[in-house]
């Protein structure tokens, strides 16, 4: 039988063409081995559907909450001229800082050389830095939970997830506490303690 020109040349165009994984067998034979490279939670199939890669947003929202915590511990100071830990247990013990840097009563209410609004203010100014901290607090155990259920559950990914409840651990170590926490914080949104997490998953 004689292939025409036109039929031969159009069969010629399109075994040249670039063959996709659309999950059926290329013609002429199986479909080759796809090889899979892990992006974080997610994953690239080469050869075939591109997996929707989560770790990105993930480390990127991690490293945005400890630079808020930087920012919210360096606003404390500026504002009181103490750490923010002085600041939060004041309010724990009933007490508070003024933003001239002494602590009174939360009953005191000013005198002729600190007005009642100086007061309201310091008290107010200072709880709501303890409940964002406690917000971002939070925030990062439910981030770090939910890279956990969101992973394939290896010990690799328990062992992250341990870590970063370590690292948020470490901020109740009195006076430095919250400074180490942000810097291994930190670190780990730039993927420094994978080699140790995975080492676990081998």
């Amino acid at each position: 039988m004689r292939w025409s020109s036109s039929i031969k040349d159009e069969l010629e165009k399109t075994s040249s063409r670039p063959y996709f994984n659309t999950g059926e067998d290329p013609p002429g034979g199986k479909k080759k081995n796809t090889k899979s490279v892990d992006f974080g939670t997610g994953s690239l199939a080469l050869g075939g559907g591109i997996g929707q890669s989560e770790g990105g947003w993930v480390n990127a929202l991690d490293l945005g909450l400890e630079l808020g915590e930087l920012a919210r511990q360096y606003k404390v100071y500026e504002t009181y001229g103490v750490s923010a830990e002085i600041v939060e247990n004041a309010l724990k013990n009933g007490l508070y800082v003024h933003t001239n840097g002494k602590i009174y009563s939360q009953k005191f209410r000013g005198n002729q050389y600190i007005s009642s609004k100086s007061v309201s203010n310091s008290i107010s100014t200072a709880k709501f830095a303890r409940n964002l901290g406690r917000g971002m607090t939070v925030a990062g155990l439910i981030l770090s939970g939910y890279q956990l259920l969101n992973s394939q559950g290896t010990m690799a990914d328990y062992a992250r997830f341990t870590g970063s409840l370590i690292i948020i651990g470490t901020s109740a170590i009195p006076i430095a506490g919250p400074f180490i926490s942000i810097g291994l914080g930190i670190a780990d949104s730039f993927g420094v303690f994978d080699p140790i997490y995975n080492y676990f998953g081998k």
